[in-house]
């Protein structure tokens, strides 16, 4: 779904930190939890929060 961060699979790439221009780069790698507890990662903040549910 786009704009969701989702943690289904066992790894995941992390680029960023921006889009366009500001992004680009391998920001982390890992496990979900992993990307989750990276400091510089903003996918990350969305896989420590539990989905909206409507």
């Amino acid at each position: 779904m786009a704009g969701e961060a989702r943690a289904a699979g066992p790894h995941v790439v992390d680029l960023g930190p921006g889009g366009g221009r500001a992004g680009g780069r391998i920001v982390a790698t890992g496990t979900p939890e992993q990307i989750a507890a990276h400091p510089d990662s903003v996918t990350g903040r969305y896989l420590t929060r539990a989905p909206a549910r409507p």
